[in-house]
């Protein structure tokens, strides 16, 4: 993908739109296999994206409105509120703590707690090895996805190239529709590995953690 940030979603969605439905189809189903009604998760998730939305940077936003446009181009029937929905999702699995979650997502909360016990448990690991530990001091860097393997989310599994007007090329790797990044590496060299963690003090006020 190359360009300005609505370019790149253009041709992100014109490619993948299919793909990024199935994930989004996936995804929910994590939650609705654990007995999460959809009408429920879309609630949520809706008021999670209204307190995520205003730390979200620009360049993103327009991303997301490219991914769409190039998809329904291309006869998928996919929105901006659909791909806003799957950004969001992407933070859920930080918010299990239930003084956070009654905090955060209002009078649903509850109900959503009861049923996010039933979600199998996620556990990404990361590492990176270099210098005497290597051979040749060579640097290798690792991140695997750990979400629900039963979902079927791996079987959208992308590698990315991006090449934005102005910044640095480089490599995603995650799955389709995911906005940002979750692990890479750029034309410089840095690598990226990215896992969740917990903490009573996390809130939704915030830059969307793909991406920061």
């Amino acid at each position: 993908l190359s360009g300005t940030p609505r370019q790149m979603g253009r041709q992100c969605g014109a490619l993948t739109g299919d793909l990024i439905e199935s994930v989004i189809a996936k995804g929910e189903t994590i939650f609705t296999e654990a007995g999460l009604p959809l009408d429920l998760l879309h609630r949520v998730v809706d008021r999670c994206w209204e307190r995520l939305r205003p730390y979200a940077p620009g360049r993103f936003l327009d991303e997301i409105a490219g991914i769409a446009q190039g998809a329904q181009e291309h006869g998928a029937e996919l929105t901006e509120h659909d791909l806003h929905r799957l950004v969001t999702m992407t933070n859920l699995d930080l918010y299990k703590r239930e003084e956070r979650f009654l905090d955060m997502l209002g009078p649903d909360a509850a109900e959503f707690l009861e049923h996010l016990d039933e979600v199998p448990a996620l556990s990404c690991t990361m590492f990176a090895v270099w210098g005497s530990r290597t051979e040749e001091g060579k640097l290798y860097s690792m991140r695997n996805l750990d979400w629900v393997a039963q979902a079927g989310i791996h079987e959208e599994r992308l590698i990315t190239v991006y090449e934005p007007e102005g910044r640095n090329a480089f490599a995603s790797i995650g799955y389709a529709g995911g906005v940002g990044c979750l692990a890479g590496m750029n034309e410089r060299g840095i690598t990226l590995s990215q896992v969740g963690a917990f903490s009573v003090r996390e809130e939704l006020d915030g830059i969307p953690w793909v991406f920061m």
